[in-house]
């Protein structure tokens, strides 16, 4: 009962008026204090939780009852633990009233209150790490002065520890911030001189022992446990007290456990945790050592600073290296962002040790001790077994295990040609039969001896890898620490290779961030010196985006070396497929993932769902199998991730770069604003002005695709004075959509697309003059780059184009029936796109539309709105008129199925009329085809005219050829058949021919007929298999309709007759059939 009366309050509290909250926290107060206290957890904790959303109201509605509240709540804590359910709605409950109200207590009180909260900093809670946090923060900014001259310095160091542990551990992002707060509150220093020095010696006193101890915890091995028993250490009971007994189970850097199935995640929260707990290292450090002309503990801690990171930068351990780089990078960074601070300088003795670790750039790291023992065991034991088989290396034997083979060595034994080896062998044998031939692959010594040199390879790159990866990590340290410091060296490759290889190369964003930002850094130095440092810039630039163009290109293309791939794009020389400029990336891109997507559900549902059963499938799979499918797909997604970090870090650099130099961009860096400002445009012109016949890149080429490329990076950042460029560029753009190209295509959609997102109003009317035309050009290429580029522009404006989806959906849609295959399913997945937003425009639809619009604009809206409603509603349709009388009178579903043939033909659509047999599909298909070749010869009553216009074609089983002419000749009005004019298509080789010279002569047969009595042939009905026997002569045709009677017989699309059919071009493509679904809905 009691549980669900204050459950039922706690949702009156939280969903009711204002008004009524007062007066229900009036009432009921004093009941949900009394529940706070209550025996049962569920009861106190929903009591605690009813109170959260109003704390606010408490303090204005019943300020003489909050002190109370509070008072009992910091009481109540000692009671409570980790499993208590009502621990992290007290904890929030106390944390946002300590918060909001921010009552004014004595050091004595805050020195008895603060321990409290020392058990809750490791809660397994989020919100309650959180709300302690803020708690924290909220009590130590209590007093006016720093927590170093108030706070003990057992209960500053206790805190100061405390939380630097809890930093290496976090592994939430919304709690380090938090982390960070607090402890900026604890190591703050007064800049009162009166003050300084004795706030200054309590913090040293509180951390002096522990600053070498806090270096190596952040150093701490990702593998092995925290030693939670040494006596540095700091363990705490759950009363507050501290604790001399080492806890049960272990922790990680990164987090409380240890989990090896996510193991990328876990990767990416120790790198966090380790930048964390250098940042809190270099806040201590910037106050420790502030003051240092006036101060000798500010000088010594310095020394002593220094000597430590000597000592950690002369070993041979990547990670110490490492970390000592971040700590000194983070010192100098907060020293730089800190006010009224004293600017000191590293001593020599310390730079010159950060330069000299710099330049060792081959340093055997002891994280690979293991690694390198593992793998000279190897090599001497395929040394040993070569010799065995008297394969001569001239390598020495490794009978002492103090021998140590180098690199070159190994890779030397890695190239070994086995086969070649013993062939060589066995040649010198005498043989005692000339005639028999010697297959030295079948011999046992072969197998062992190409089995270890595969396990030697894979260990020896393996190793080599990680060996690349340390260094890239260490140098980038140590360059982002010089760059922090400004000690930049006369050589400047030291410092740009590592930086740029860790942009290139790290997995980790947080580290691939970190050395963008001090690339950013160490350009604006080189933009700022005297002396001439162009040269440097511009190759900085040129490596950027050399970096960018061909991991862009690579995973594009799919392709190790887009240069090469870029030259061919070559396909099958099979006729029926479509040659390489009609292919659309974007599409062979998304058809990528999806076959990717497929065969990972396909592989999972194999094997069931779990990891276990999974690591049991590929325990159990032969080696024969491994081997063959296993390295492939391991390279193919080693090599596209490898890309994609590349992708990642070079446009998180271009970003960094320009945030930083903003609008002084075009000053600072000419040669990038130039790629942007003048060079893409000259190259378009350059471009447009050349004549190509046929696909072929060339060097321009490549060219133009770096320059777009770079655009599409740069321009998402550029500063808003600078995006005037970018809106004028958008219809140069539009010029090369139509490219026979299909890289520049593809990178020309994704530059329109970025600018849409910046400013889609700009180049709204754009879109509509110069992109939606061109999606019914009669060049293939231009309609795969038009659509293509409205796929990019969904992609990038997604829910701001929802008040602007009738001005692309009507299109869209004409092109799902296009005759090019890729247009076809490329605007397939864009009317999908469309079609899941359109639920969000009835609002839009609701409001008054806008007065001053453009008359292309607004005629364009009305007809496609009005194509939209019918679309969803076919009640909505205009009855369709015939322009001729007919002796027939249509019933109302042929006139509902005539409005909609017409529909169809207004808006240049495709279908399939479905109704059944004997309701009249033959005579409402005649009707339409009659309006509209009746309504073109009306449009074009000339002779010449009339004579050039498209004939039609239909379909049908041989059966039905004369049903169709008799069908016309009753339907159809003799003044209508003046117009038409049919043939039937068949008979012998010899009468098709007869019929093809008549048709494409359009002479009368009888010599004595008048010339003014000749008509041209516009109407051609044949059957199936006629069609599919000359199609070539049907394909060469360019028909005003296509129907198909009966046509779910092409349903198969992989019968000969079905390709047929597809390769028929026609203005608009009709299919009847009573039977459109026969065994499932693919078949449609």
């Amino acid at each position: 009962t009691r549980h669900g009366g204050v459950l039922a309050l706690k949702y009156c509290l939280s969903v009711l008026q204002h008004e009524h909250v007062k007066e229900i926290i009036h009432q009921s107060f004093d009941a949900i204090f009394k529940c706070l206290a209550d025996n049962s957890d569920d009861v106190s904790a929903e009591a605690a939780a009813s109170l959260v959303p109003v704390k606010d109201l408490l303090l204005e509605t019943i300020p003489e009852k909050t002190p109370k509240l509070i008072k009992f709540l910091w009481e109540h804590l000692s009671d409570l633990d980790e499993l208590t359910s009502s621990t992290s709605n007290i904890i929030l409950l106390l944390a946002s009233l300590i918060t909001s109200s921010s009552p004014h207590l004595e050091p004595n009180q805050l020195i008895e209150h603060v321990p409290r909260l020392w058990p809750l900093v490791s809660h397994s809670s989020t919100s309650v790490r959180m709300s302690v946090l803020k708690a924290l923060i909220t009590l130590t900014k209590l007093q006016d002065s720093p927590c170093a001259l108030w706070m003990p310095t057992d209960l500053l160091s206790t805190n100061l520890r405390l939380v630097f542990q809890r930093s290496i551990l976090e592994n939430m992002n919304e709690v380090r911030p938090y982390i960070e707060a607090i402890w900026m509150q604890l190591t703050k220093i007064n800049r009162d001189k009166a003050s300084i020095s004795e706030c200054k010696l309590n913090l040293l006193k509180s951390t002096s022992q522990y600053l070498n101890y806090w270096l190596c915890l952040t150093m701490q091995p990702s593998r092995t446990p925290i030693d939670r028993g040494y006596a540095l250490w700091l363990n705490i009971r759950s009363d507050g007290t501290v604790s001399d007994v080492k806890p049960e189970g272990e922790i990680y850097i990164g987090s409380s456990t240890f989990n090896a199935d996510t193991m990328e995640q876990q990767k990416a929260e120790i790198t966090n945790c380790r930048i964390l707990g250098t940042k809190l290292l270099g806040v201590l450090y910037t106050s420790l050592v502030n003051d240092i002309e006036e101060s000798q503990h500010s000088r010594d801690t310095l020394k002593y600073l220094s000597d430590m990171f000597v000592h950690y930068l002369s070993s041979k351990s990547a990670n110490q290296r490492m970390i000592s780089g971040w700590a000194l990078e983070s010192w100098a960074a907060h020293q730089l962002s800190e006010e009224n601070c004293d600017k000191i300088t590293l001593p020599e003795a310390l730079i010159n040790q950060l330069k000299t670790a710099l330049k060792e750039t081959t340093l055997c790291y002891d994280e690979l001790a293991t690694a390198f023992t593992r793998l000279q065991q190897e090599v001497r034991d395929f040394v040993t077994s070569l010799v065995a088989a008297n394969i001569k290396t001239n390598l020495p034997i490794a009978t002492d295990r103090r021998l140590i083979y180098n690199l070159s060595q190994i890779q030397y034994l890695c190239d070994l040609d086995i086969e070649s080896e013993l062939n060589r062998i066995d040649s010198k044998k005498p043989s005692l039969d000339d005639t028999t031939s010697h297959d030295v692959t079948s011999k046992p010594v072969f197998s062992l001896l190409v089995n270890k040199k595969a396990a030697l390879s894979q260990s020896y790159q393996t190793t080599m890898a990680s060996q690349r990866n340390l260094s890239i990590s260490t140098l980038s340290s140590l360059a982002c620490a010089l760059i922090s410091w400004s000690s930049i060296p006369s050589n400047m490759n030291l410092l740009i290779n590592p930086l740029l290889d860790s942009i290139e190369k790290e997995c980790d964003s947080a580290m691939q961030e970190k050395s963008a930002k001090y690339l950013v850094r160490l350009i604006d130095y080189l933009c700022c010196e005297p002396g001439s440092h162009q040269e440097v810039i511009s190759t900085i630039i040129n490596r950027l985006i050399d970096a960018l163009y061909f991991s862009s290109a690579s995973i594009t293309l799919n392709a190790d070396d887009p240069n090469l791939v870029s030259r061919s794009l070559v396909k099958s020389t099979d006729d029926e497929k479509l040659i390489d400029g009609h292919r659309i990336l974007l599409l062979d891109s998304l058809q990528r993932k999806a076959d990717q997507s497929r065969n990972l559900i396909r592989r999972q549902s194999s094997v069931g769902g779990n990891t276990s059963s999974l690591k049991r499938s590929i325990s159990q799979t032969s080696a024969s199998e491994f081997e063959t499918n296993e390295p492939v797909q391991e390279a193919t997604s080693s090599r596209l991730k490898a890309q994609e970090v590349k992708i990642r870090g070079v446009s998180m650099a271009f970003k960094l770069i320009v945030d930083h130099f903003g609008h002084k961009l075009p000053d600072k860096l000419p040669q990038l604003w130039a790629i942007i400002n003048s060079s893409v445009k000259a190259q378009i012109d350059s471009y447009c002005s050349q004549v190509k016949k046929e696909y072929n890149t060339s060097e321009t080429d490549i060219k133009l695709i770096k320059d777009l490329t770079v655009l599409e990076f740069v321009g998402q950042n550029l500063n808003t004075v600078l995006r005037g460029n970018l809106f004028e560029l958008f219809a140069d753009l539009i010029r090369i959509l139509n490219s026979t190209n299909p890289l520049i295509r593809h990178q020309v959609c994704r530059c329109l697309g970025m600018i849409s997102k910046l400013e889609f109003k700009s180049i709204e009317s754009i879109i509509l003059t110069g992109i939606i035309p061109m999606l019914e050009s009669s060049e293939v290429t231009s309609r795969c780059g038009a659509i293509e580029s409205i796929a990019f522009i969904i992609e990038h404006l997604n829910l701001e184009l929802v008040p602007k989806i009738d001005m692309l959906i009507v299109h869209v849609l004409r092109r799902m029936s296009d005759q090019n295959d890729r247009v076809r399913m490329m605007a397939t997945h864009c009317f999908g796109k469309l079609l899941s937003l359109m639920p969000l425009n009835d609002e839009q639809a609701k409001q008054p539309k806008q007065q001053q619009l453009v008359d292309l604009k607004q005629s364009m809206k009305s007809e496609e709105s009005e194509f939209i409603e019918q679309l969803l509603d076919p009640r909505k349709l205009k009855n369709h008129q015939l322009p001729f009388e007919t002796s027939v009178q249509l019933r109302s579903y042929q006139q509902d199925g005539l409005n909609w043939l017409a529909f169809l033909n207004r808006f240049n659509l495709h279908g399939i009329l479905c109704d059944e047999m004997g309701l009249g599909k033959t005579f409402m298909t005649i009707c339409i085809v009659a309006s509209d070749h009746f309504n073109r010869a009306s449009r074009d009553s000339s002779p010449e005219n009339r004579s050039k216009q498209s004939p039609s074609l239909i379909v049908c089983p041989s059966t039905l050829v004369e049903h169709w002419l008799d069908e016309i000749e009753k339907f159809v009005p003799s003044k209508t058949r003046s117009i038409l004019n049919p043939i039937a298509y068949g008979g012998s080789a010899t009468d098709r021919i007869s019929i093809k010279h008549r048709i494409s002569s359009t002479q009368p047969v009888d010599s004595n007929q008048k010339p003014e009595n000749e008509k041209a042939i516009n109407i051609i009905v044949t059957s199936y298999d006629v069609l599919r026997n000359d199609i070539e002569f049907f394909k060469s045709t360019e028909w005003n309709y296509c129907v198909l009677d009966e046509g779910h017989i092409i349903k198969n699309g992989k019968t000969k007759l079905s390709k047929a059919v597809r390769l028929i071009t026609a203005k608009h493509r009709l299919i009847l059939s009573g039977t459109p679904i026969q065994n499932n809905v693919t078949e449609l």
